[in-house]
């Protein structure tokens, strides 16, 4: 009798504390995901003690701004149409002022 009363003391401990894995818990709700916003766009600027392009100097030795704009559409998560302009300030022989990159 005493071994019959020992395994039903366990087996209620060890069922007592599998009932009680399955209790049901309010879940909760995970957040709407952001709207889609196709649109999006970087730009920068620097400023430079002198402008060098492949170890020539572009601005006389003198210093130089530059700045840039890109506008991007995301059609999907993976393919993007983008535009780039950006603009370097320089100084050559010719009297050209400014590089300006599409």
């Amino acid at each position: 009798m005493k071994k019959l009363a020992l395994l039903a003391t366990a087996l209620a401990m060890v069922s007592g504390t599998a009932l009680a894995a399955d209790m049901p818990v309010k879940a909760v709700k995970a957040p709407p995901p952001p709207a889609f916003d196709p649109w999006d766009f970087a730009f920068g600027a620097a400023m430079m003690n002198d402008y060098i392009f492949r170890g020539v100097t572009q601005s006389n030795h003198k210093p130089s701004v530059a700045a840039y704009f890109e506008p991007r559409y995301n059609i999907n998560k993976d393919v993007h149409l983008y535009i780039g302009t950006a603009g370097e300030g320089m100084s050559f022989p010719n009297r050209a002022a400014a590089e300006i990159d599409f």
